[in-house]
């Protein structure tokens, strides 16, 4: 079994490593950023696993080795060590807007520009508390790696696969209480509510008329995440080919950016104690229950495959 060792930090350089330049064959300096946001020992987590570069460059394409150690019920104030008990393989992730990673093959430094994403995997925590994490893979014809350590919650926090999804009255485009931005952060400017398809209809009515939703809880203009992408977008494409197979719906996170106000349905899901991540996608069966989840970076064939799952409407 492997021992990972991990301290405060996150990178992977040594002394040794900042003098020596970061070309072919060369050891690169890496910070691992853990980009789930509701990791529990509830079942098999969704664990999404960012690498940038010291200049913030990003390591995109194939797949990298995930070695997970338990380290202990509180969290780590300094080095700490764990045997690695759980292994799986990160499969790299695109956020919506760049381009797929067909015919690209093993990990490569990349800017954000050009490409960014995460890699994924599913991974069974045995246990809450706070754990290490070290990401192993071959960069620039070298050994490499990076490690970082996280909280994995007793229970999920957010509605879960199998939870019976909250009967929320969003806002719609046929809303007179509240500003148009409200309803989509993009209309802030001039009125106009872009993807109107996504704000047709509320997800408490659709559940009540027995029909299976897709609703993205995202902040177009406002969201802060080194992986966001224009996941909404993607959504609304989606919505676009199967409109067959349920109500595509975008709940706008906040009401009034400035006040910090964020909109009731969007607290409804997602505010748990002073935490609010997004975006998210949830898919929800015509029994009213959630059938998949996706937090952060949520792909287009990973979403139009559990869309595809859900039976045509009549």
């Amino acid at each position: 079994m492997l021992v990972v060792l991990l301290g405060a930090g996150c990178s992977s350089q040594t002394k040794d490593d900042a003098a020596t330049p970061a070309g072919q064959g060369s050891k690169v300096g890496l910070q691992a950023e853990v980009a789930s946001y509701d990791l529990s020992a509830e079942g098999v987590s969704r664990f999404l696993v960012g690498l940038v570069t010291q200049d913030n460059r990003f390591v995109s394409y194939g797949t990298v080795r995930l070695g997970f150690a338990f380290l202990g019920k509180d969290r780590p104030s300094g080095a700490a060590t764990g045997t690695t008990s759980i292994t799986a393989t990160g499969r790299y992730l695109p956020v919506p807007g760049s381009p797929p990673a067909e015919g690209r093959s093993g990990p490569a430094i990349v800017s954000g520009a050009e490409n960014r994403g995460v890699y994924a995997a599913g991974v069974t925590f045995d246990r809450a508390g706070w754990w290490g994490a070290i990401v192993s893979l071959d960069l620039q014809g070298r050994a490499n790696s990076a490690q970082t350590t996280f909280e994995v919650a007793a229970t999920h926090q957010v509605p879960a696969v199998g939870d019976a999804a909250l009967k929320t009255k969003n806002l719609t485009t046929a809303a007179k209480d509240a500003p148009k931005g409200a309803v989509d952060s993009r209309a802030a400017t001039d009125g106009k509510v872009p993807d109107p398809e996504l704000h047709q209809t509320t997800i408490a009515a659709a559940i009540a008329d027995r029909r299976p939703v897709v609703a993205v809880f995202s902040t177009p203009v406002y969201c802060v995440s080194r992986f966001c992408g224009p996941i909404t977008d993607m959504v609304a494409q989606l919505a676009g080919r199967y409109r067959d197979r349920a109500e595509f719906v975008h709940v706008e996170v906040w009401r009034d950016f400035e006040k910090r106000e964020v909109n009731k349905a969007a607290a409804d899901w997602l505010y748990r104690g002073e935490d609010l991540n997004e975006p998210w996608v949830f898919v929800i069966g015509p029994d009213g229950k959630i059938t998949a989840r996706f937090d952060n970076v949520a792909a287009e064939p990973e979403v139009e495959a559990a869309i595809r799952r859900l039976p045509a409407r009549p």
